[in-house]
């Protein structure tokens, strides 16, 4: 009875739960006999239904071509298109959480659709959504992630960086992705909520933003030490995609170009996360080093007062990690006089003046 509509792992499965019935069953044996065709109909109707209703696969291919039909013209919808579009990716998302069916995914065509809601620019929620959507798909999941990075999602995720016309609320979650991708989805316990708080947003986005961070921080992993060796060659790739790219020099524009010291001092961090994740590659550490000092630098001097956390964490790095022969004795001098001059209250600001104060 096995056909395209109910696969026959089903009418396996039905029989051997009928066979167990039989046998524990107290009533006296009944000579089988065979179906009559009404019921054979209704049967058959009955498993078209439990498998539409408990496959998952099938469940997917339904909601992605509705998705599909949705992501074809994202500019005609509408709220109640919108609201569609969420149930389905909720179901969706529930659905790639516990079947092994991400491949089918991506053969599916499924990127195309978090490629279309990203890269749209008529409704920030749904940039909003699918932001949180991949975060969801990937987090603690080697094997998407690397799906995800072999099908181009990382140079297109950058991609949206480099256009100015980006919303700078779609910047922000793209930069928490790239971040991911690039230290793969593993961060030390000291990346603490401080690393996303709130962003500045218009009044009907900060609450969704302010979820969306504390539901972010529910997925850092353990101590990167803890699973660095696991990890470290994903890491290495991860960061000479983002390199080759033009990842760095794509974020130290950003921070430039940014109007609101939220995303300007996010994307500075980024840099200096992805150096601690590599710290024991100093050939990768050593393409970050330049845009880190200038990015502190930048930030130090037009937004201090509003990304104290982050020059703190970037402080912290110089101070620790990089050699003072990697800084320009003029570049030392003006972080020097823009630390004695700032009147944020930065905690590592007297020991990284000591420490500048000895390049020569």
């Amino acid at each position: 009875m096995s056909d395209d509509q109910v696969p026959g792992h089903y009418w396996s499965n039905l029989l051997a739960i009928t066979t167990k019935a039989s046998a524990e069953s107290e009533t006296p044996t009944v000579t089988p006999r065979p179906m009559s065709a009404e019921n054979r109909k209704w049967l058959e109707m009955v498993m078209k239904d439990l498998v539409k209703e408990s496959d998952p696969s099938r469940q997917m291919d339904a909601i992605l071509t509705s998705l599909h039909s949705y992501a074809s013209s994202p500019a005609d919808l509408n709220e109640n298109d919108i609201g569609k579009i969420e149930e389905l990716t909720d179901h969706l998302e529930d659905i790639l959480g516990y079947a092994e069916i991400t491949n089918r995914f991506v053969k599916k065509g499924g990127l195309l659709v978090i490629e279309a809601f990203l890269c749209q620019r008529n409704h920030l929620s749904l940039q909003c959504r699918y932001a949180e959507f991949v975060l969801s798909l990937t987090e603690n999941n080697p094997q998407t992630q690397s799906l995800f990075a072999k099908e181009g999602l990382l140079t297109k995720l950058m991609k949206l960086l480099e256009d100015d016309t980006y919303s700078e609320a779609g910047k922000f979650y793209t930069i928490i992705k790239l971040l991911l991708y690039a230290s793969q989805w593993n961060f030390s316990a000291k990346f603490s909520e401080q690393y996303l708080g709130q962003y500045d947003l218009t009044s009907n986005h900060l609450s969704k933003c302010t979820t969306f961070s504390n539901s972010f921080m529910s997925i850092i992993g353990p101590s990167l030490m803890n699973v660095k060796n696991q990890f470290v060659t994903r890491s290495y790739l991860y960061c000479s995609i983002f390199c080759a790219n033009g990842g760095v020099k794509l974020l130290s524009s950003i921070v430039r170009k940014a109007k609101s010291g939220k995303l300007a001092g996010k994307a500075a961090r980024v840099l200096t996360s992805i150096a601690y994740t590599l710290e024991d590659s100093p050939s990768h550490v050593k393409l970050l080093t330049a845009d880190i000092l200038s990015d502190f630098l930048y930030v130090l001097q037009n937004f201090a007062t509003q990304c104290t956390s982050e020059l703190d964490y970037i402080g912290e790095y110089i101070l620790d990690f990089v050699d003072i022969k990697a800084i320009p004795k003029e570049m030392a001098n003006e972080m020097v006089a823009s630390l004695e001059y700032c009147k944020a209250d930065i905690s590592i600001s007297e020991n990284l003046v000591k420490k500048l104060r000895a390049v020569t």
